[in-house]
């Protein structure tokens, strides 16, 4: 089962054409069942709520039940706050009957198709726990008007197969004054359809589209959320520390967020540094200290050992005094030292004094942002890989032969002989659908005279 969200005749005309209507419903179809609603009285209410979940399982992947709404109201789990949301894409605009077709949504697939008005990625796994949907008969009158289907007909199900089974477009209708005794005709219909081992080749190949589809949806949350860690990523190791050295905060957390990552998500045996890196961030005095030994180890750094100026010196004489508190030792210590063996070897010691090695704390920073930059260009080989495998199975599918539908339902129709059944056999009407280019030229037609009529009257 499907639910197109309706918000223009526009959109209903969209469906009346191959092309567009796989746009809309993201995949080819060997039939399509059009649920038609000239009213949303007691049948057609009972028909969707009874029914929705068996059609919804049993339609399988060749033929699409389609319900025109017009508005919906959806309740699920917010994944980054773990609290009941709703959201409306249109406010209710009348009284009409509330249709509550939990099935309808089963996959991330329909909510991606249905909703325009809502940011599925804020819902766990994009899939909402509940939803209740208002339909306006407006939108099934517009489609019967388009294919020259008589208002009287409804309420119906409009059945045709897809223009490369049936090029002439011919429907098969089926009113549902009784819905149980409609639902029983179409699950026959679909148990002998589904049997069929083109209808069975033609499924597994949409239901690969739909495998390789549903991974790329994952890899794109993926690359949200490892963007979104790259961007909290801080580089700077003297605003790292001075966040440590503060009180936990949401800054601190969102700085930790990356780290804790690279070091679960590290090559094997290269983890060490970026959890020890974690473990200094949640000590405030240790990162105090550790910001006190890096920056006598840069000072000592830039040092210019050959620079005669007097304020050059008097700098040199103030970062001696620096490493050797640091050191437990005296400037002169630290000044004989560095004549003797050069500013590396107590910078050596200055960053193995320190609560995490200096040299393994920019090892750390720096990993961070490189494995970060590596799994964000390994997502996105594997999304082309995912897109062109979506394509291949889509172009399969597109060329497949198929079976059609409306043949099995007729078939089943005639083969009816139950004193209650025989009248399928007499309200079977077939219509065609050659009449949408024309249909949509006289709705157009009709549109723009109203709106001049409109400007004209005031």
């Amino acid at each position: 089962m499907f639910a197109v969200h309706a918000e223009a005749a526009s959109d209903v005309r969209r469906l009346l054409d191959r092309q567009s209507r796989e746009t809309v419903l993201g995949r080819p179809h060997c039939a399509f069942l059009m649920c038609l609603f000239r009213s949303l009285d007691d049948n057609a209410v009972e028909f969707l709520n009874t029914f929705a979940e068996a059609i919804d399982t049993e339609t399988g992947e060749a033929v699409m039940m389609i319900v025109l709404f017009d508005s919906v109201g959806i309740l699920g789990e917010s994944a980054a706050h773990h609290m009941s949301r709703t959201s409306s894409v249109i406010p209710p605009a009348s009284e009409r009957p509330l249709l509550q077709c939990e099935a309808v949504l089963k996959g991330a697939r329909e909510v991606d198709l249905f909703y325009k008005g809502l940011d599925a990625s804020r819902l766990q796994n994009g899939i909402p726990d509940f939803a209740t949907y208002r339909a306006s008969p407006q939108w099934s009158l517009k489609f019967s008007d388009a294919v020259g289907l008589d208002r009287t007909a409804l309420p119906c199900i409009l059945a045709f197969d897809d223009e490369s089974i049936s090029a002439d477009g011919a429907c098969t209708i089926l009113p549902i004054d009784n819905p149980a005794e409609t639902w029983s005709l179409l699950r026959r219909a679909l148990d002998i359809y589904a049997l069929d081992e083109q209808v069975q080749a033609f499924s597994l190949t949409v239901e690969s589209m739909d495998d390789a589809e549903r991974l790329g949806r994952e890899i794109d949350q993926s690359l949200i959320s490892i963007n979104d860690m790259a961007s909290a990523v801080i580089s700077e190791w003297k605003t790292l520390l001075d966040l440590g050295a503060t009180a936990p905060s949401q800054r601190l957390e969102d700085a930790v967020r990356p780290i804790r990552w690279a070091t679960l998500n590290g090559p094997d045996g290269a983890n060490e540094p970026t959890r020890q890196l974690l473990e200094l961030l949640g000590n405030a005095q240790r990162c105090k200290n550790q910001r006190k030994f890096v920056v006598a180890y840069e000072a000592i750094q830039r040092l210019d050992l050959y620079d005669t100026v007097p304020h050059a010196q008097a700098r040199k004489i103030k970062t001696y005094e620096r490493a050797a508190i640091l050191l437990g030792e005296t400037a002169d210590e630290i000044s004989e030292s560095v004549a003797h063996s050069g500013v590396s070897e107590v910078m050596s010691r200055l960053s193995h004094g320190a609560p995490l090695d200096i040299e393994a704390m920019y090892g750390a920073i720096s990993a961070v942002r490189d494995r970060l930059s590596s799994r964000t260009s390994e997502l996105l080989e594997q999304r082309v890989l995912a897109e062109q495998r979506r394509d291949d199975f889509l172009q399969k599918a597109q060329n497949m032969p198929r079976v059609s539908f409306r043949q099995v339902l007729d078939n089943v129709i005639d083969s009816s002989h139950s004193k209650e059944m025989s009248r399928w056999v007499g309200s079977k009407r077939t219509v065609r659908l050659d009449y949408v280019q024309m249909s949509t030229g006289i709705l157009n037609l009709l549109s723009a005279a109203v709106d001049l009529i409109r400007r004209v009257t005031g």
